[in-house]
């Protein structure tokens, strides 16, 4: 039993029941308080999770603190200083003031007007590259067709990388993003990850040594340039801002894209709706992000003792905001396990978070979400598949496809 004498669901994200269908799981914690697993709170219900994420009480600290104790933990404490580094500088780890001041410098690059004018032709360029590669088979493997390439392919482009680099971009982020979840790291994957990310360093070094003498306008010429009236991004800020531009820009793409296509291939009547042009594309966007909630949860630790959502939560413990429960609130989002492209309110679901922790990247991966829309929509693509989806093991704040083999026609409806 609870502190409250409700009887505890089970939270268990690393079991395979849960990674095959978390949700039946969430809805039954959202019948009670938040609960406490493994010393952790969980979060469930949507006003409790959106309470807690603008609650400046809560701060994303927990994760350095984490990777800074498995450093100790297998002898490593001071060694690895570019892994502290990460924890200061690295905007999704800040609080205020520090974050403030970074999303001051940063949002000139991020905001939609500078997107949609910067990036948004370079995403529907890419998309109709690989969707033509797509329909000339019948069949297609989605994940490696397109969830994956495309997020790379737009970053490269818009930091105007040299497409050789790509293999070691993706080996370098598949490592580096360990240091999100540090709880899953032993010292073996810890090493690896580190010396990726010396070497992901040491790439945008130079890339940015690249720009100083010659200026661009790029993701990193324009980080470069963006100044306020007494301050300018420091050398590592602008690196972990393009190490993390790829870090959480690609993988919760790829997860979200892979999803999308699984969910529309399950609901051929709402598949036909963006055919028919029933329903507009940022709509379909919005309930296929609420759907899918490729980012399942966000950790958060408290700074000191907080009455919230009916439980006391005390200073130094750590919470779980678990995005894709509260998206699946039924309170706010009625028959939450169907896909209803024509849901009056999702936009209101919080996929990318929430508050001032919002995704700097939830445009750019809504944009990239709606131009794939797009071209099923004008080449009016139909998509099937057999057997059960394959779900990745790697990570449980992340939900997302290994592979998706896909049957794919094309010019006719559903």
């Amino acid at each position: 039993m609870s502190a409250t004498g409700t009887k505890k669901a089970v939270f268990n994200p690393l079991s395979k029941a849960f990674r095959t269908n978390p949700y039946p799981f969430y809805a039954e914690l959202q019948q009670s308080l938040p609960q406490q697993f493994g010393g952790i709170w969980v979060f469930t219900r949507y006003a409790d999770v959106v309470a807690l994420l603008k609650d400046g009480r809560f701060n994303s600290a927990s994760v350095p603190q984490i990777t800074e104790k498995k450093m100790a933990e297998y002898s490593l404490a001071g060694q690895c200083p570019e892994v502290t580094q990460l924890g200061l500088k690295a905007i999704v780890f800040t609080e205020n003031p520090d974050h403030a001041r970074l999303r001051k410098l940063t949002n000139p690059v991020f905001n939609a007007n500078n997107v949609n004018a910067s990036v948004k032709p370079i995403i529907h360029e890419h998309v109709k590259e690989l969707c033509d590669h797509i329909v000339d088979s019948p069949s297609a493997e989605i994940i490696s067709a397109l969830a994956e390439p495309l997020p790379y392919h737009m970053m490269f482009s818009w930091m105007n990388l040299s497409l050789d680099a790509m293999p070691n971009v993706i080996k370098w982020t598949n490592d580096v993003r360990y240091f999100l979840e540090p709880s899953v790291l032993n010292k073996t994957r810890f090493l690896e990850s580190y010396s990726s990310l010396l070497d992901f360093r040491a790439f945008f070094k130079a890339e940015i040594q690249k720009r100083r003498e010659v200026p661009t306008n790029d993701f990193i010429g324009m980080l470069l340039a963006s100044k306020t009236e007494d301050d300018c991004l420091t050398e590592d800020e602008i690196i972990y801002a393009c190490i993390f531009g790829f870090v959480a820009g690609t993988e919760t793409t790829k997860a979200l894209l892979g999803d999308a296509t699984l969910l529309l291939a399950q609901n051929p009547d709402q598949l036909q709706l963006i055919h028919e042009e029933k329903v507009p594309l940022l709509n379909a966007a919005n309930e296929l992000s609420r759907r899918a909630s490729a980012l399942q949860m966000t950790r958060r630790r408290c700074v000191e003792d907080v009455s919230i959502a009916g439980v006391q939560v005390k200073k130094g413990e750590d919470l779980l905001a678990v995005l894709a429960a509260a998206n699946h609130d039924p309170t706010v989002f009625p028959e939450p396990e169907k896909l209803l492209l024509e849901r009056s309110n999702s936009d209101q679901q919080v996929a990318f978070g929430y508050g001032f922790h919002l995704c700097l990247g939830a445009h750019l991966a809504r944009l990239e979400l709606m131009a794939y829309l797009g071209e099923i929509q004008s080449r009016k693509m139909t998509l099937s598949f057999e057997g059960e989806p394959d779900w990745i093991e790697h990570s449980f704040m992340l939900r997302g496809l290994k592979r998706f083999d896909a049957n794919v026609t094309v010019g006719v409806g559903v």
